[in-house]
């Protein structure tokens, strides 16, 4: 066993993957009672080349030895989406569902796939019936939002939004997932960033007394090469968290390119 594995190993690591994977495969069927490291060993391959089918069949292999779990089903289930095979990658989250009935994560990820198909009304069905059990439910209701943009509904969409960003009993680092999430949209839709800086001006507005959201706003203005903009954000970092030298390094980087030896000292 050690021999094969080293020199699936030393293969790896020379770039000769179709050997590796012939080794590990053996390894598999040679030592039944070992082959959980060979086989996420073969995931890993199968998985960087692209070999979708092969993925499937590794994680068909682990669940026969380690039983059913969210884990592998949820990686089965992004694996069938890339296939485009919309029968299994339905099935996977409908069993998660019926498995874990209580976890309404679940329920929104299928909304999320019917949105995906086009099927606008089940997702808006399955996003409402999360929230009327739980209105505080962030993933819910973010998926809500997308369901809004999705079928031109801005009004309600900026109200879903509104909602996430400026509720004092939504979390600092659900805040600012959402954040991350609307500037990767923005960026991608090459959208205009005044609609990012007026948010952020808001929450600003808000006084946050979490520092998280404040330094992504500083990063995204120097990253729009508004780097004056960005000072009396980062000034306010420092008073929301005074141990944040990150935001500091960034105000002394800035004041010792004015040559402003009174803010360096």
């Amino acid at each position: 066993y050690w021999y094969i594995q080293a020199l699936a190993n030393l293969c790896m690591e020379q770039g000769e993957t179709e050997r590796a994977q012939q080794l590990y495969e053996e390894m598999t069927e040679r030592f039944p009672r070992r082959s959980m490291e060979p086989l996420y060993s073969l995931l890993d391959i199968y998985g960087r080349n692209g070999q979708y089918e092969q993925v499937i069949d590794v994680l068909n292999r682990i669940e026969a030895q380690t039983g059913k779990s969210e884990r592998i089903s949820m990686e089965k289930y992004r694996i069938y989406l890339q296939m485009d095979d919309e029968a299994k990658a339905q099935r996977e989250i409908l069993a998660l569902v019926e498995e874990y009935p209580a976890e309404p994560r679940y329920r929104v990820l299928l909304g999320d796939f019917n949105l995906l198909k086009g099927r606008n009304d089940e997702a808006y069905r399955l996003y409402r019936e999360v929230l009327t059990e739980d209105p505080s439910n962030a993933q819910a209701r973010y998926a809500l939002a997308t369901y809004y943009e999705q079928v031109g509904d801005k009004e309600h969409y900026d109200q879903q939004i509104d909602s996430l960003l400026f509720n004092n009993k939504v979390e600092p680092q659900v805040k600012l997932g959402v954040m991350r999430s609307l500037i990767v949209e923005n960026e991608q839709a090459a959208g205009d960033s005044t609609r990012i800086i007026t948010l952020f001006d808001r929450i600003m507005a808000d006084d946050p007394d979490d520092a998280s959201l404040p330094m992504l706003y500083a990063q995204y203005l120097i990253s729009k090469q508004m780097t004056q903009e960005s000072l009396p954000v980062l000034r306010k970092v420092i008073d929301i968290d005074p141990t944040n030298t990150a935001s500091r390094l960034m105000l002394l980087s800035e004041a010792a390119k004015r040559e402003d030896y009174e803010e360096i000292t």
